[in-house]
């Protein structure tokens, strides 16, 4: 059960270091990503609703100008050519003629035609009407030959024909000109929009990538985290909470492991907080804070009652008398575990206290498991199973005790197992005489 939580609190926590890591990553570029795709869909939908605007104003100009070149080309027709210098010449030709002047003196299509229509007769040649003034006024009678013998009126109405026609054309080629642009700024923002959602969700997946990294790191490290669960468990055991001389100092140190993960969770969100892509959700911000909130307590009031508790019980602590609340513990080494026959006598509860393996034994039998020798192979694995078997009956007593603490002291198992013995107050249950 312990090894099973240890791998799972490894695993979960590289699954959080990974979250947030991804989070810190994601945060440097995904804002950037995300503002930049609003902004090229705030275009893409401004110009697709300009379009909308300008389509009916395109289509209703075209109508108007065919309309108005069907006229204009009725009207010409009651205008004969003129033979001017051996070339054949329309009024309307000279009108177009005429207004390619005024578009290179007044700078422009648009300001003719604001000229224009305040004077249609800026227009019309000389040579064709008398001035406007004059061919509107009723009481001047034109001289003979004056406009070539053409109707002043008719060639002022052919003129403002001609203006509607070129007025018309303008509008259409302008509209025209507005829905271009407006679908190059859709198909710009397209491809920019496209590539920047290609590049986000590159983003997200190398954070997961990440992620995966970090949680199967952090179940291969399950080892560590089961030797700190070991020791944490050791150390809750071996302090009294129920003490009234130890539990207001727990309680003080649990509150103030709280107040320091809420510190912690709010440096966090707010140095982190903003819109993070995938990894912005209150799922991940609940874990971190259940995991925090819950490490720092635990924390805090082993740290209150281990320092801040009574000196003078501070001093008498044994960090082994759990072992000896039944009598003397009793240590096996790996000579009386491959024997085998210590499994029945413990069964028999004839031994007092607790049977102790520690960890150097298991390492001196795993070691002999992986033997490429048959017969050592054969005797390491069927003392792993015979602990197993020993660890699995609950008439037998045993605990597993991790001494390498004891590492750098020893020269070898049998030195190592004196030293724990010696500090466990313990006996050792062995086959081997030379101990």
């Amino acid at each position: 059960m312990r090894l099973l939580l240890a791998k799972l609190l490894a695993t979960l926590t590289g699954m959080i270091i990974g979250m947030a890591v991804t989070f810190v990553v994601s945060g440097q570029y995904s804002p950037d990503f995300i503002a930049q795709i609003e902004t090229a869909d705030a275009q893409i939908k401004q110009a697709e609703a300009d379009n909308v605007d300008k389509l009916p104003v395109r289509e209703k100009a075209r109508e108007e100008n065919s309309q108005a070149y069907e006229a204009m080309d009725r009207m010409a027709r009651e205008f004969p050519p003129i033979d001017s210098s051996g070339e054949e010449r329309t009024l309307l030709s000279d009108f177009s003629d005429r207004f390619d002047e005024l578009k290179k003196s007044r700078g422009g299509t648009l300001a003719v035609i604001r000229a224009l229509e305040l004077d249609v007769s800026l227009l019309v040649p000389k040579q064709y009407s008398i001035t406007v003034e004059d061919a509107l006024n009723p009481e001047v009678d034109p001289q003979p030959g004056s406009g070539l013998g053409y109707d002043p009126e008719k060639v002022l109405d052919l003129a403002q024909i001609y203006l509607t026609y070129r007025r018309t054309e303008y509008d259409a080629n302008e509209a025209s000109s507005q829905i271009n642009f407006n679908n190059q700024i859709i198909d710009t923002n397209t491809q920019t929009k496209q590539d920047l959602e290609f590049s986000l969700l590159l983003l997200n997946l190398i954070g997961l990538a990440i992620i995966f990294f970090f949680t199967l790191l952090g179940y291969l490290s399950y080892p560590l985290a089961n030797r700190v669960i070991g020791f944490i468990t050791h150390r809750w055991e071996s302090l009294d909470f129920i003490s009234s001389r130890n539990s207001a100092q727990a309680i003080f140190g649990f509150f103030a492991g709280l107040l320091l993960a809420v510190i912690l969770l709010l440096a966090i969100f707010t140095t982190l907080g903003g819109q993070m892509s995938v990894l912005d959700n209150g799922w991940f911000k609940l874990v971190i804070g259940i995991v925090l909130v819950v490490i720092m307590g635990g924390i805090g009031a082993i740290a209150g009652a281990t320092y801040f508790g009574p000196r003078e019980e501070l001093e008498v602590v044994d960090a082994y008398a759990a072992f000896r609340r039944m009598g003397p513990p009793k240590l096996l080494d790996t000579s009386v575990i491959i024997d085998g026959r210590i499994y029945e006598i413990a069964q028999t509860r004839f031994l007092d206290g607790y049977l102790v393996v520690t960890g150097s034994v298991l390492r001196e039998l795993q070691t002999l498991a992986d033997s490429a020798d048959d017969r050592k192979r054969t005797k390491g694995r069927n003392g792993l199973e015979l602990v197993q078997r020993m660890q699995d009956d609950s008439r037998i007593d045993l605990k597993i005790f991790d001494d390498s603490q004891f590492d750098s002291q020893a020269n070898g198992t049998d030195d190592q197992l004196m030293i724990v013995c010696r500090e466990m107050g313990a006996q050792v249950v062995t086959n081997d005489y030379n101990l």
